[in-house]
């Protein structure tokens, strides 16, 4: 996407050079814009898995009637 961006941009009139700036833009860009990419991609894996690790091994319990609110009947079954 870069590339093409670039490409069009620039002020050449004939294929074979806005193909070759294209090219050179767009590599550099992408040689450039390659490490962003995956740090980012990794902090945002870590910060997901950790989030999802607390969710998983946090245990609620509750076990106060008035919290629970102790239905009459509850699926058929009277407690």
């Amino acid at each position: 996407m870069l590339a093409s961006t670039a490409g069009g941009a620039s002020a050449a009139g004939t294929v074979g050079i806005m193909g070759g700036t294209g090219g050179l833009i767009g590599t550099a860009a992408s040689i450039v814009l390659a490490p962003a990419v995956i740090v980012t991609g990794a902090l945002v894996g870590v910060g997901v898995a950790a989030y999802e690790g607390v969710c998983f091994f946090t245990v609620e319990k509750v076990n106060d009637p008035e919290a629970i609110g102790n239905p009459p009947i509850f699926n058929g079954v009277q407690p």
